[in-house]
């Protein structure tokens, strides 16, 4: 008599249990990876180690995962786009409460929930010992050596930029033009949003892009081949104010033709609100076009786009022209 096969097992216990891992491994955004990959690079200073504690004091939910953490982590930082977008709030404070939530998250990541504020802090300490500062720096008051300080976005504005990443960022866009339209297209939608929801900047793309590098070096994989490729596009791509000094030094003509086409273009968008942010988003994209297509064609259609987005934003704040204008006269006083 013919027996029934067995039914074969699709997985053994061990491909079952990474699976699981699989499915359970939080997502770590953008930003966050950013912040948890400077804490792989340089370590725990003291200073994100006593903002990571006293985090874990304002925390009353046990037992605590990972995913919560990020879950919170997220929320703070879409409130935090929202505080740079309006120019509120401090930076620096903003930095530092990244840095604690990184370190929190990081502490939790590798292993099971912690079931209290005690165990919470121990695992803190304990994540913080395996990944001591990588500075030379002399010690702090807490003993523990600061991490090397890490120039601002601001002061890397006022800088020239430096010329191996002017290369750096050169030779990626020289790549990213040899792509298919439709890998290009990815790269420049991914710019796009960085540059629409706050997180980059040209100055904070230059800063980041060395690193990036780096990181693609040692691993050439997809990750870090888009966010080398979107961190150099966006180095490259014209700010909005840098394109509307560009069109005040045309010759008046040629200016006065851009302007009125800009004016015209306005036509094409919805009601203020929602027009204001149609027009910033074209314009983003235009700029974004032309670092990608260096042609007279594409540039011009930068300053056009650059143009009706000025208009539409002084429409939206009558006081913006008065505070521009009171700007440049102080400035000119304080020369």
């Amino acid at each position: 008599m013919r027996t029934r096969a067995r039914p074969e097992q699709p997985h053994d216990e061990k491909t079952q249990a990474r699976e699981r891992e699989e499915k359970s491994r939080v997502r770590v955004p953008k930003i966050q990876y950013r912040f948890i990959r400077q804490l792989e690079q340089e370590g725990v200073a003291g200073q994100e180690r006593v903002g990571a504690l006293a985090m874990a004091d304002k925390i009353k939910r046990y037992p605590l995962e990972d995913r919560h953490v990020m879950g919170s982590w997220e929320r703070f930082t879409k409130r935090a786009i929202e505080e740079f977008k309006a120019n509120k709030g401090d930076p620096a404070e903003r930095d530092r409460t990244h840095a604690a939530y990184a370190v929190v998250f990081s502490a939790l990541r590798e292993g099971p929930p912690a079931q209290s504020i005690g165990e919470l802090k121990q695992r803190i300490e304990g994540f913080s010992a395996q990944h001591p500062p990588t500075g030379r720096a002399t010690e702090g008051g807490d003993g523990r050596a600061p991490a090397p300080r890490q120039r601002s976005f601001a002061e890397v504005a006022r800088e020239e930029p430096h010329p191996a990443v002017e290369r750096q960022a050169e030779t990626a866009l020289a790549s990213l033009r040899g792509l298919s339209p439709a890998l290009r297209a990815s790269i420049e939608a991914s710019a796009r949003e960085l540059i629409l929801e706050g997180h980059h900047t040209q100055a904070s793309a230059r800063a980041a892009l060395p690193d990036s590098v780096r990181e693609l070096q040692e691993d050439r994989g997809e990750r870090n081949t888009v966010h080398t490729l979107t961190l150099a596009l966006i180095a490259k791509a014209p700010e909005h104010r840098a394109l509307l000094r560009e069109l005040a030094d045309l010759p008046r003509e040629q200016a006065r033709a851009i302007e009125i086409e800009g004016r015209a273009r306005l036509e094409r968008y919805p009601p203020l609100e929602t027009g204001l942010a149609d027009v910033r988003r074209d314009a983003v994209e235009a700029a974004v076009k032309s670092a990608v297509d260096p042609t007279a064609h594409a540039r011009r259609e930068a300053l056009v786009l650059a143009h009706a987005r000025e208009e539409l934003e002084d429409v939206a704040d009558p006081k913006r022209l008065q505070w521009q204008s009171v700007g440049q006269e102080l400035a000119r006083d304080l020369a």
